[in-house]
């Protein structure tokens, strides 16, 4: 047990455990994080991201809708909720969420190419391509790009 409860600490506990791929113990230190303060809203975000990882988008998506009621402009919370609602196969619901991420840091390439795989599903492929190109463009030393 950390001597330091905060939910700040326990919230990079919970990063650390995520990290190391060990999510049921990253879910206790966000747990815990969230119980400490229920308005620390990264620890809502890093929980999702734990829900995500052992499957279980539903309680990823409230943590996301969580988050994002907490910081509306927080752009990991719209990239997150998207590629999570593209992992379900809502593609309004993620186009909606990546339109948002892009609006709110026109650089993010990996928003790019979640929103050129959602137009490809939609096999409107010419903004597919363009989306792809301006995560290249974005950041064309990544590996999503």
């Amino acid at each position: 047990m950390l001597e330091d409860e905060s939910p700040s600490t326990q919230t990079q506990l919970g990063l650390v455990l995520l990290a190391l791929g060990k999510y049921e113990d990253a879910l206790t230190s966000l747990n815990r994080a969230i119980e400490l303060d229920p308005k620390f809203y990264a620890a809502y975000g890093n929980r999702g991201i734990a829900h995500s990882r052992i499957g279980e988008t539903n309680l990823a998506l409230a943590d996301y809708d969580q988050e994002i009621e907490l910081n509306p402009d927080y752009v990991l919370a719209y990239s997150s909720r998207g590629s999570a609602y593209l992992l379900r196969g809502e593609l309004e619901l993620a186009m909606a969420d990546l339109d948002r991420t892009i609006e709110l840091d026109p650089e993010s390439a990996s928003a790019y190419v979640n929103r050129g795989v959602v137009l490809a599903s939609a096999e409107e492929l010419t903004l597919a391509v363009d989306d792809y190109t301006k995560a290249i463009h974005a950041d064309p030393t990544s590996l999503n790009a």
